[in-house]
């Protein structure tokens, strides 16, 4: 944690994490001291819908991962392509933290997905999210959701899962379909999921999202993307994966919003009513 009221500025780390994760918070926790320090980026950031507090934690994980774990010691590991064992490979070949072992190779995804740690608490029979490193425009998964119902849960017990399959919100909904590479080591699981591509098939199907299979283009920055959700009643456009806004919405998106029904925060435009759509879809 950082506290930025003491004279200097101190962080205070949790003396039970690993090494690893202590250096990851570090890492993590000075680089918000670093923003802190630049009065136009803080400005930057403040211009966000949600006054940039989701894209500091982005920079702040980044920040982390990029200081604590060589770039070229992690195309090594990801030779033959972004996987479960490959992700397992670079936390085993590194002194980092699981967190920025995720972090750094969700940065080698090239189309949406999630590289995802949880641990496996055997006393409750249940699998927690630990870090959901997402890529390319996908909501973020909050640490500590049980991922009751997934692959995480079927290779928690088996060892090694691979297949199509979803990932649980704290809400309860579930995400689109995603192809899935998972592997349980020492009490964690290890998983890598895209959307399309997955590097350990030579030919894959797309599972397919809500909304269909037919790709839009967004109107404001041009990202080709998947249709996901309700479309907009006036446009009919969906909203897009990358800026979160529909081809009829202004230049700037609507401000996020907490759904009344899981009470989470959300982009502005990811609601149907007073309800998310995840909770409405």
């Amino acid at each position: 944690m950082l506290i930025k009221t003491r004279v200097p500025a101190a962080i205070v780390l949790a003396p039970s994490y690993s090494t690893g994760r202590q250096l990851f918070s570090l890492g993590h926790e000075f680089c918000h001291f670093l923003i802190g320090q630049d009065a136009e980026l803080a400005d930057l950031l403040f211009e966000e819908p949600d006054e940039g507090r989701a894209l500091e934690e982005d920079i702040c994980d980044a920040f982390a991962a990029m200081v604590l774990i060589d770039d070229a010691l992690v195309k090594r590991s990801l030779d033959g392509g972004v996987t479960a064992s490959n992700l397992v490979r670079l936390f085993e070949a590194s002194r980092a933290s699981r967190a920025a072992c995720a972090i750094a190779v969700s940065e080698y995804l090239k189309v949406p997905g999630y590289v995802i740690i949880a641990e496996v608490d055997r006393a409750e029979s249940a699998v927690r999210t630990r870090i959901a490193a997402g890529a390319h425009g996908v909501l973020p998964i909050r640490h500590g959701t049980v991922q009751e119902g997934t692959l995480l849960e079927v290779a928690a017990r088996t060892g090694h899962a691979r297949g199509t399959g979803q990932l649980r919100f704290a809400s309860g909904a579930y995400t689109d379909t995603f192809h899935c590479d998972v592997i349980c080591r020492g009490g964690y699981v290890f998983a890598v999921m895209v959307n399309d591509g997955p590097a350990w098939e030579s030919l894959s199907v797309h599972p397919g999202v809500r909304g269909g299979f037919d790709h839009e283009y967004c109107a404001h920055c041009s990202a080709e993307f998947y249709p996901a959700g309700t479309a907009c009643q006036l446009c009919g456009s969906h909203t897009c994966s990358t800026c979160r806004r529909c081809s009829c919405e202004a230049a700037a998106p609507p401000r996020a919003r907490v759904c009344k029904a899981c009470f989470l925060e959300r982009p502005g435009t990811y609601f149907d009513g007073d309800s998310c759509l995840d909770c409405t879809g």
